[in-house]
């Protein structure tokens, strides 16, 4: 009598795949609230880079033209003064005399809160001078978590991101005088 050769098993037993299933899914509880915080963080970063280009252009724009340029909280339809403080509903860059739209950024992702402060007034709009000079401000951006972002703005126009600048550092940023900027 001949015996067959059986050949190696192929695929997998309910044993095992339950329990590759328990696995994955203990590692995707675990991965997925971070990815989220990730995502967050990322999205905020997006954020104010998009506002720090923005407002650079806007600069060398009034420069360029030799005229005062404006970014305000708007949309392709012009600056919206009765949409509030929140830079997070977007914004434009256009060149004031002319009123013509140079930059159009749209709404930020919702849940996010991007303010332009000066000695706690804020604003809804910045104008740069035929020279590229303004009024210093401060944006800052909330997402929802305790750390803000934000740009600092000053008189001659130059536009860089804050930095925690204490020692030792305590994950916040500061403004131009060194004080603590929060969301809180």
């Amino acid at each position: 009598m001949l015996m067959e050769k059986q050949s190696p098993q192929l695929g997998l037993t309910l044993v095992e795949l339950v329990v590759t299933l328990a696995v994955l899914s203990l590692l995707m509880s675990v991965a997925l609230p971070s990815f989220q915080s990730f995502t967050v963080r990322n999205n905020s970063i997006a954020g104010i880079d998009d506002l720090k280009v923005d407002l650079r252009f806007a600069r060398n724009e009034a420069a360029k033209v030799g005229a005062v340029t404006r970014i305000c909280i708007g949309n392709s339809t012009g600056c919206h003064s009765g949409w509030g403080n929140n830079w997070a509903r977007g914004w434009i860059v256009k060149v004031n005399a002319t009123g013509t739209v140079l930059k159009i950024h749209p709404p930020l992702l919702a849940g996010y809160n991007l303010t332009a402060i000066n000695n706690s007034t804020r604003f809804n709009a910045v104008d740069f001078n035929r020279y590229g000079f303004t009024s210093p401000r401060l944006f800052r951006l909330c997402d929802g978590q305790s750390r803000a972002r934000a740009i600092i703005l000053s008189r001659t126009g130059r536009v860089r991101m804050a930095v925690d600048t204490d020692t030792p550092a305590n994950g916040l940023v500061d403004d131009e005088n060194d004080n603590d900027i929060s969301c809180s």
